[in-house]
């Protein structure tokens, strides 16, 4: 009865509780199917004494010694769907990740995304104005927009067709204009496999509002952002604005829609102007 006993507070199913302390690196993941991720655990004493357990129709999942005694716990996406991977001493669960396997989606976004140190981030999928050209490139995201937590294993070359025309094209970074409003197909080819996206274009009038996001760049300096948004939450790049501080105008750099200017606070108001409308900082 004393062992029985002593077994229960120790750990669980009379396993000694050698690692009461280990812990998984990170909380929640999100994967795509066939996409792995190697965590690191710790708090490990006897490894011998862990164990890891989950739905394994969504994930996959394995424990490992690395070498300098490290414990690393790799989880792959199997299937669509949401699970939670226990870590287990012995019998009793010590921490846990809660992971989602979400199906890939594809979409054109600003290529300014890439530089967050240096520009605004525009959300999501973006459009063009008509007639304007802007640096896009391809984002592989969740199927909600979310980012993955790993790298997908295969790249994309956007492919338009008229009337959309390709100005230029700088690494992973490609320039369309078009000509004429519309939603035009845009064909996604990358080394395994193709898929498909889209190209939204509009005419100044299907612009709802503007906004203007700003940040502090790397260099103390502010740099501003102006996008149109359309009634359904397109941001629209491509822009002819006018941006001042204090009524001072500011110079684009880049994009027609780019700024830098004194960085962003309180005490600087920031204005954008573009075919009647307008939009303001703070």
């Amino acid at each position: 009865m004393v062992f029985v006993a002593l077994a229960s507070l120790a750990g669980c199913d009379g396993v000694p509780a050698s690692n009461p302390d280990a812990r998984v690196e990170r909380e929640d993941l999100l994967l795509y199917p066939g996409a792995c991720l190697e965590m690191r655990v710790t708090g490990v004493v006897q490894l011998e004494d862990l164990r890891v357990r989950s739905d394994s129709t969504v994930v996959s999942q394995a424990l490992r010694e690395e070498r300098g005694g490290e414990t690393s716990l790799t989880v792959c996406g199997r299937a669509v769907g949401s699970a939670r991977v226990d870590l287990l001493n012995g019998g009793a669960v010590v921490d846990s990740v809660l992971v989602e396997v979400l199906e890939v989606g594809l979409y054109l976004g600003a290529a300014q995304n890439n530089f967050p140190d240096e520009f605004p981030v525009v959300p999501g999928q973006v459009g063009l104005l008509v007639g304007r050209r802007a640096l896009l490139y391809v984002v592989v995201a969740a199927s909600d927009g979310r980012m993955f937590d790993v790298p997908f294993e295969d790249t994309f070359q956007p492919v338009f067709a008229p009337p959309v025309e390709l100005r230029s094209v700088v690494g992973f970074f490609v320039e369309p204009m078009s000509p004429e409003a519309g939603v035009f197909p845009v064909r996604l080819v990358g080394e395994n496999e193709e898929r498909a996206t889209e190209l939204m274009v509009v005419l100044p009038e299907d612009v709802d509002h503007i906004e203007i996001a700003a940040i502090e760049d790397r260099n103390g300096n502010g740099s501003y952002s102006v996008t149109g948004v359309t009634a359904d939450g397109l941001h629209i790049l491509g822009l002819d604005a006018e941006l001042t501080a204090d009524g001072v105008l500011l110079d684009n750099t880049l994009g027609r829609w780019l700024f830098q200017g004194p960085s962003p606070s309180e005490v600087v108001s920031v204005v954008a102007e573009w075919n009647g409308l307008s939009a303001s900082l703070p």
